[in-house]
């Protein structure tokens, strides 16, 4: 017999939902495989051995356990048929009246589809043209318009106390309690979020890097001595050649230990552990989907680890710079796994709130 951490983990995720989390289920698997596709020369006892193809492993296995499940009615199947509660509902029975549809005619959504059977229209020619415009800020003191000069009566409306402007050939920028950013545009407020938009910054910087072969590493003067158990140092084993093109240098040393010679160059120092613990714990717990994208879960990681580091931003050159190179960004509204970054607050909407 052996055990298999990997395999292990394909089975009681099949599980999710079904028992609790201080429970597992008590199983005995019994695969058949040609031998020559299975390395036993991983563990001491012959007790844990290595597959040839442990995706492919894994995948069979998460899916015949999924199927049993649902076969012996064990996993709840999908049911699409409404509850009689749901079906008498008068929103449900009676048909639409002219009111409602007048309103849903009005509305934006309705008015803005630009041809039929269609939700969501990019226009590939527009480039980041609008997000350029939208990041119109004034530089100019007093409101003065782009071409032209200001008539003497037209003055612009200031926001804060003329002590906390900043000088006329800067932007205006106020940090707030140390984690958002608020700034005057064209049309109003953006309040962008600090540790976000870094993350943004970051993860297009190593994707660059790693679409052209390797992120910069710096070698350590003295190697870190990295100790897992035994199932987790087969995951980092797994996982070693995309750690060394995102500027990893590890090396196996020893039953379960690995030394750790080099970090990216933007890592601070003792953080490398800590990515790595972070590395570990998202491996061990993601779905076989994800095993796929595993190099871009790498890349989201990194970059959420090094977004930590807000000290540039205490000073307005350093946010001056966030912002810049945030809309420099292809998709600087998000980060990596889908956050806002950055909220807009229109001049009207700010009316609205003064009454």
């Amino acid at each position: 017999f052996i055990r298999n951490g990997y395999l292990h983990h394909a089975l009681t995720t099949a599980y999710e939902g079904l028992i609790e989390k201080e429970c597992f289920p008590f199983y005995v698997l019994f695969i058949d495989t040609d031998p020559a596709r299975v390395d036993v020369n991983v563990h001491p006892t012959k007790q844990e051995v290595k597959f040839d193809d442990d995706k492919m492993m894994y995948a069979y296995l998460n899916a015949a356990v999924k199927h049993a499940l649902a076969r012996y009615n064990i996993a709840p199947s999908l049911d699409f048929t409404l509850s009689h509660e749901i079906t008498r509902l008068p929103s449900v029975q009676l048909p639409v009246s002219e009111r409602e549809k007048e309103s849903v005619e009005k509305g934006y959504l309705y008015n803005n589809f630009r041809q039929g059977n269609q939700a969501h229209f990019i226009d590939k020619n527009n480039g980041l043209r609008q997000w350029k415009d939208l990041y119109e800020i004034a530089q100019r003191p007093g409101g003065v318009p782009e071409h032209g000069q200001a008539p003497d009566a037209i003055h612009s409306p200031t926001l804060h106390n003329e002590n906390d402007l900043l000088p006329a050939t800067g932007r205006n920028i106020l940090l707030v309690q140390g984690s958002m950013l608020v700034t005057t545009v064209k049309s109003g407020l953006m309040t962008i979020h600090i540790r976000r938009a870094q993350e943004r910054i970051w993860y297009e910087r190593l994707l660059q890097e790693w679409n052209h072969g390797q992120t910069p590493s710096q070698q350590l003067l003295f190697p870190v001595s990295y100790e897992l158990a035994p199932h987790d140092a087969l995951l980092l084993t797994e996982v070693l050649p995309d750690l060394a093109r995102i500027g990893f240098d590890i090396a196996p040393f020893g039953q379960n230990t690995f030394a750790v010679q080099g970090v990216p160059t933007a890592l601070p120092a003792g953080e490398e552990k800590h990515v790595l613990d972070e590395v570990i714990d998202q491996l061990r717990h993601e779905s076989h989907d994800a095993v796929t994208q595993r190099s871009d879960r790498l890349l989201v990681q990194l970059a959420r680890r090094l977004s930590r580091n807000r000290h540039a931003i205490q000073q307005p050159e350093g946010q001056q710079a966030l912002i810049d190179e945030l809309f420099a960004c292809t998709q600087p509204e998000y980060t990596p796994d889908g956050k806002k970054v950055f909220t807009m607050i229109r001049m009207d909407a700010l009316e609205q709130m003064l009454g």
